[in-house]
């Protein structure tokens, strides 16, 4: 059974105070629920001084707003769409992205998802029968495409592509995907292999790159990270993912 601690320092209590959040609303459980719940904030270690520091950061940022009493709600999926989500395991991230994905190919998008190792196109496509029947046939026709991560991010020596690399292969697909009839190209990469390595800021960076393009293509996109995350990397995930945000 996980324990967390729930201090809070003073300072931080004031800023979340002075943001629209009652004291009794500082503890952890509370806190997470401030967080989009599809975010899944809830499956990373972070004790309650560090989401209260990340909300803080997140409200002076204008990402958040304190004040309301629900969360945020997620933006539908569009075209320039590009959100994150958090999982604890390889069947945490079949059973979150899954659904995503069979509703892009019942709607009639092209779907590409790149996978982690730990997983299987066998395994993906049983996660996605729960949602929608004879998924195999559509990775037949080519509306559904299996990646796995070392192949579309690194290169030969194990390094990160350039973003222009990556995009570039990302704009292939979308354009395969329109000529086929799609409606647009939905797509979903794991990041979890690069949480806490030395690739790890170089990654941020082509995050927000790829947060600053998508509006200008035809491309759906959430990001996956394994929720061993620090709370200041929780906050430059969740900035470079903010287009999928809406506080209302």
């Amino acid at each position: 059974m996980e324990h967390h601690n729930e201090f809070i320092p003073n300072a931080v209590r004031a800023q979340l105070l002075a943001a629209g959040v009652p004291s009794w609303k500082h503890t952890r459980e509370s806190l997470l629920a401030l967080f989009p719940r599809e975010l899944n904030v809830g499956a990373t270690n972070l004790d309650a001084k560090d989401l209260a520091e990340v909300l803080v950061y997140l409200s002076t940022r204008g990402l958040v707003d304190l004040s309301k009493s629900e969360p945020a709600s997620i933006r539908n999926v569009h075209p320039g769409w590009h959100f994150c989500q958090f999982y604890r395991d390889t069947p945490q991230l079949l059973n979150m992205v899954a659904p995503y994905m069979a509703e892009g190919l019942t709607e009639g998008d092209g779907c590409f998802w790149v996978l982690p190792t730990s997983a299987s196109a066998d395994a993906a496509c049983d996660a996605l029968s729960r949602s929608i029947p004879d998924v195999r046939s559509y990775v037949a026709d080519g509306r559904l495409e299996f990646g796995f991560h070392p192949n579309w991010y690194l290169d030969r020596s194990g390094r990160m592509k350039s973003f222009e690399e990556v995009a570039g292969a990302l704009l292939e697909k979308q354009d395969q995907a329109l000529a086929n009839g799609r409606r647009y190209l939905r797509a979903a990469g794991d990041t979890g292999w690069v949480s806490g390595s030395e690739q790890s800021k170089h990654f941020i960076d082509y995050e927000m790159k790829v947060n600053e393009a998508l509006g200008s293509t035809k491309v759906a996109a959430v990001c996956t990270f394994r929720a061993s995350v620090t709370a200041d990397e929780l906050v430059d995930i969740v900035t470079a993912h903010q287009n999928a945000l809406h506080y209302q």
